[in-house]
This record gives structure tokens, C-alpha cells and sequence, in this order.
């Protein structure tokens, strides 16, 4: 799979204007071919609010950790389905801290999963001036 220069423009520029908290979103493409990548689609990082309400719970906010609304992550789903779309990229930024997997991003978002399965499915990316993607398939 090929990220286009144009997809990747998209989501640094979204992890700019959420800077300096983490942005978060998907690249959606056609449902059943590997490598379509259409669009980008920002999403609301919910850390902040759940950090507020829990903060043992949710022990990290906004500049540190992402979690989209899984709510409004169902009615994209549902939307795209019937575009014959799909989520195939989902992203967030890491702002000032480099691009890596920490263990309170696999705990959040993979709970007991095996993550060496998951593992080959990851990707860091380092973007020029030193703004950080990460990227999931």
C-alpha cells in the first residue's frame, strides 16, 4: 500500500492544527481493494473529556494519548458502508515527542490482543520539520 503525498499532507496538516494536542482521524477508501486511499477524515479526540470525568481511568488527556468517539466512529462506519467505503488508515499525531508506539497506546486501544499479530500491521512516520504521524492499518 502507497500513501499518496496529498493523503499525508492532509493529516499533517490536521495534526498542525490541533497542535499541541494529539489529532486523530482515518484515511478512508473503497471497500474491498487494498490499495484505495481517497480521503482523510479528521476525527474528535475525546481524551480531555473522558480525563475530566475519570482520571484514574483515563490517565492521560489530549497531549499525550487519543481516543476517538466511538459513537461518532459508528455513524462513520455506517455512512461509508453505504458509499461502499471503509476506514483503512486510522492516524494520530505525537507532538513534540517523535513517532513510536508507547505501551499506554497499545493498552488503551489493544487491551489483551496479542500484539504480536498485530505487530507487522504497524507503521511509525516521521514527516520533515519534525511533526510525527503514526499510522495504523
Amino acid at each position: 500500500m502507497q500513501i499518496q503525498e496529498d493523503i499525508l499532507a492532509k493529516c499533517h496538516s490536521h495534526g498542525v492544527e490541533e497542535y499541541p494536542e494529539e489529532a486523530c482521524g482515518f484515511i478512508i477508501g473503497v471497500r474491498g481493494d487494498p490499495d484505495s486511499l481517497e480521503t482523510v477524515w479528521p476525527m474528535r479526540n475525546i481524551m480531555n473529556e473522558l480525563h475530566e470525568k475519570d482520571p484514574d481511568l483515563y490517565f492521560g488527556t489530549a497531549r499525550d494519548a487519543y481516543l476517538i468517539d466511538p459513537l461518532e466512529q459508528l455513524k462513520l462506519e455506517r455512512l461509508l458502508k453505504k458509499e461502499g467505503k471503509e476506514i483503512k488508515i486510522i492516524y494520530n499525531s505525537h507532538p513534540d515527542v517523535g513517532a513510536y508506539f508507547s505501551e499506554k497506546i497499545k493498552r488503551i486501544h489493544f487491551g489483551m490482543v496479542r500484539l504480536d499479530i498485530l505487530e507487522s500491521n504497524f507503521w511509525s512516520v516521521e514527516q520533515p520539520e519534525g511533526n510525527q504521524m503514526v499510522r495504523l492499518l
